[in-house]
């Protein structure tokens, strides 16, 4: 491609990484591009008559992958939460506050005692992971467990999203 000439040429852009995408995305529409660097400031230079279509494919490149400064996509933005995971949460916070007592039949039927678990009484193991020593070891676990609960409802379609976003 020779090197195109006078001010129809030239396409303004604010980066040297933004004259690459549009370079590429150009390029993959068979409009040659030459990137460049001119009074300091990155310029595609595209031939004259090839200067609409490159224009219109730019366009639409900018309106399909348009970038949100205000509303940037991160994991945190992506969370919903689902009804099997709150529900799970639920039944701890049930759970802990029936059997809160040091000395509740609860807590001391299904505390965690391994010599008793090898001897018969098997639902400890499950029992064990309901009963927590206080409201913080409650909300660390409330925490943790939400965030594994949510990802295996997602990964298993077991819930619906609550509340539904668009």
């Amino acid at each position: 491609m020779d090197r195109p000439q006078g001010e129809d040429a030239v396409l303004f852009v604010r980066s040297k990484r933004e004259a690459m995408d549009f370079s590429v995305v150009l390029l993959s529409q068979e409009v040659e591009s030459i990137i460049e660097r001119l009074d300091g400031q990155w310029v595609l230079l595209v031939q004259p008559e090839e200067m609409p279509k490159a224009r219109q494919i730019l366009a639409l490149y900018q309106k399909e992958n348009k970038r949100h400064f205000l509303n940037p996509r991160q994991w945190w933005n992506q969370l919903e939460l689902h009804s099997g995971a709150l529900i799970w949460c639920a039944v701890f916070v049930a759970v802990n506050w029936v059997s809160f007592a040091k000395d509740s039949p609860m807590r001391l039927g299904g505390a965690l005692d391994s010599a008793r678990a090898l001897k018969g009484e098997w639902w400890r193991v499950i029992t064990a992971m309901f009963l927590h020593d206080g409201a913080g070891h409650l909300m660390s676990n409330l925490a943790v467990g939400f965030l594994l609960s949510d990802s295996a409802c997602r990964a298993t379609a077991l819930a619906l999203p609550w509340p539904a976003r668009s």
